[in-house]
């Protein structure tokens, strides 16, 4: 059985009575069938897909047992999160009193902060953590080492891992000096920092094929009447327009 899950937003008075304004909600990709998991935002499954990373007002981080239902509030705070590949320890951006990414060990229940930056991304190994720059993690979850990456043409937002851990790929502005419209494309370099490219432009919010072979990301439609979903090789080739509006 595949699984999926999703947040739901209320659009009417009797959901967000029974529901709340956010839920997590799990459905069977074969039979389509859904099934309403808990209240609050989902951020990430557990490595062995039994537990759900969900958060809630104010800055709540819970972990559900898929299982049980039974809930934990995790002794930290923060907003966006998920698990490391080995799934004993969450990267989250957050903080009581000193804001940036946390590092929390499930073993342990300790927290160790990594840097003031936000959206963390785990490397497929677990070995690093992508942030400004990329950040070697010890097994205890603490900070070992760091290494810059010119990620070039403004700040790089919502990088993301190819699935062999070689290359990076992200957000950035298409030209520097594009003042006017700073229009956003889609960058891929490698870990050592070489090729680096642009792919399409414009474009957002970026994820990888399974085989590293294309990437996915948001552009205005064709007609540009909408934002949707597009498809292209990491050469910028093929590119093609998945969902309408």
């Amino acid at each position: 059985m595949s699984l999926a899950t999703y947040t739901h937003v209320s659009r009417t008075w009797e959901e967000y009575q029974t529901f709340g304004l956010y839920s997590t909600w799990v459905v069977d990709i074969g039979t389509l069938e859904t099934e309403h998991i808990a209240g609050g935002v989902v951020r990430d499954w557990s490595s062995d897909g039994q537990s759900l990373l969900i958060a809630r007002e104010p800055d709540q981080l819970w972990l559900v047992d898929l299982a049980t239902g039974d809930e934990d509030l995790l002794p930290i705070w923060g907003t966006e999160a998920d698990f490391a590949p080995c799934g004993n320890k969450i990267a989250l951006y957050g903080g009581e009193e000193t804001t940036g990414i946390w590092i929390y060990s499930l073993e342990t229940m300790e927290a160790h902060w990594i840097s003031n930056r936000f959206y963390p991304e785990w490397s497929p190994d677990g070995t690093m953590l992508l942030t400004d720059s990329l950040v070697r993690i010890a097994d205890d979850g603490t900070r070992v080492g760091k290494t810059e990456i010119d990620l070039e043409y403004g700040l790089a937002v919502l990088a993301r891992w190819s699935p062999g851990g070689d290359r990076i790929a992200y957000g950035a502005y298409c030209e520097p000096s594009d003042v006017k419209y700073r229009n956003a494309g889609i960058w891929v370099v490698n870990l050592d920092g070489t090729d680096q490219r642009l792919v399409v432009c414009p474009g957002a919010v970026v994820s990888w094929s399974p085989d590293g072979h294309k990437v996915a990301y948001g552009a205005p439609s064709a007609d540009s009447t909408a934002g949707v979903i597009w498809i292209a090789d990491v050469d910028g080739s093929e590119r093609r327009q998945l969902t309408f509006p």
